[in-house]
């Protein structure tokens, strides 16, 4: 765990570890369940399937003692990878071989992708298997007990799978009980909400969780009506009602978080061609950021995401002229920088020049990443840095060229002791 902007923003060679594509594992489970259509995986690119694969092998070859929480983190990650570009079959595979407490939460996110795709006899499979990881554990010698917070984080996703089945009563049931930075999350799915009792009474539920008064309650809602903003944007009255609950309930948020509300309301517009609104709310944000100073690492992982989204909504001149200033200041901040920290900051300039359509720039960043993945000499930071580097390049299309690919190999088959 690098930083906290990490874990809120909110967040990839061959098969050794993860035989890719020889047999599927079956998820475990009543027999009766083998019977239940399975999703398949859609048509990807093949160096983008093999850096995934890289990926997860990477995340598991750190070593299950002392760095079972490291290791298993980083697969959740390539998992939340694979199901982004709808490569279900992938996740389970992948996920099978979680050997913690987040196995359970990647089963309920899976389970949540099944809802999305209406197939609701494999949802509720996979939330019945997650179900019994939050409630027993996993078997074995490896295993961590489930603690309170983890059993809470699974049973959160379970109540969003149920709420995605439109199972409104099942959901609330699931989440009864949690802790306050669990509460909050869940939300309908998108048919749900187009009905504007069932929104009323969404809207309605999301307030009642407000009045409690409490930090994280208040952060997950807010991001909850964020979501909901985006399900609903062609509906204006009901998307202002939405802002305006934003607006009036944010003031006791970091700025950062208000920053990354603004961002999702700014992603909501750009999806749904509204430039003039995302525009707005850019020089809203530009504001904001303007007023503070920000740790080094913070800036880019803050700034490059508004570039791309600026580049969008039809600026590409002052996207540009944004992204290259943020690039100059890791020039001058470099040595400052931590080491574990510099492809952290490098990679969301990557991703960026990746959506303004300068795939050059993002590969040569890319590199750059790699090579700023290796500088401590310790295998356990470096292992993370190159699964995340490698799920960056998979989901923002940039192909590695066979200089990148070799090096890939060579620091994959490195990896190793002293972790």
């Amino acid at each position: 765990m690098k930083t906290i902007i990490r874990l809120l923003w909110i967040g990839v060679l061959t098969a050794a570890v993860c035989p890719a594509a020889e047999k599927k594992p079956q998820p475990s489970g009543a027999a009766s369940e083998a019977s239940v259509q399975e999703l398949q995986d859609q048509p990807l690119e093949p160096w983008r399937l093999e850096l995934l694969d890289v990926a997860f092998e990477t995340a598991a070859k750190m070593p299950i003692k002392p760095h079972l929480k490291d290791r298993s983190r980083t697969q959740a990650m390539v998992v939340e990878t694979a199901l982004k570009l709808n490569q279900p079959e992938r996740a389970l595979r992948y996920l099978q071989q979680i050997e913690n407490w987040r196995r359970g939460a990647c089963l309920a996110d899976l389970a949540v992708y099944a809802a999305r795709q209406q197939n609701a006899p494999l949802a509720e499979q996979y939330l019945r298997q997650a179900r019994e990881i939050a409630e027993k554990g996993l078997s074995g010698a490896h295993q961590e007990p489930v603690q309170e917070w983890r059993r809470d984080l699974i049973q959160s996703k379970i109540a969003q799978g149920y709420a995605q089945l439109g199972q409104l009563e099942t959901a609330l049931k699931a989440q009864e009980g949690l802790e306050p930075s669990q509460r909050g999350k869940m939300l309908l799915g998108d048919s749900q909400l187009q009905q504007k009792d069932l929104f009323d009474k969404e809207v309605q539920r999301l307030d009642s969780e407000l009045k409690q008064n409490n930090a994280d309650v208040r952060n997950n809602v807010l991001f909850s009506y964020a979501q909901m903003y985006e399900m609903v944007y062609d509906r204006q009255e009901q998307r202002s009602q939405l802002e305006e609950k934003i607006r009036n309930s944010w003031s006791p948020l970091p700025v950062f978080l208000r920053i990354q509300l603004l961002t999702r309301l700014t992603e909501a517009a750009l999806d749904h061609n509204d430039s003039a609104k995302a525009l707005e709310l850019l020089d809203e944000v530009r504001r904001l950021m303007e007023k503070y100073q920000w740790p080094d690492e913070t800036q880019f992982t803050l700034g490059a995401p508004l570039a791309a989204l600026r580049y969008r909504a039809g600026q590409p001149q002052e996207a540009e002229k944004e992204v290259q200033t943020l690039l100059k200041s890791y020039e001058a901040k470099r040595q400052s920088i931590f080491n574990i920290y510099r492809a952290d900051a490098l990679r969301p300039l990557a991703e960026a020049y990746a959506q303004m359509d300068d795939k050059d720039t993002a590969l040569a960043l890319y590199k750059r990443a790699v090579e700023e993945g290796v500088e401590n000499l310790n295998s356990r930071p470096r292992a993370e840095d190159l699964a995340a580097t490698c799920c960056s390049m998979v989901l923002f299309a940039v192909e590695p060229d066979a200089e990148l690919r070799e090096r890939i190999r060579q620091i994959h088959k490195g990896l190793g002791q002293p972790w």
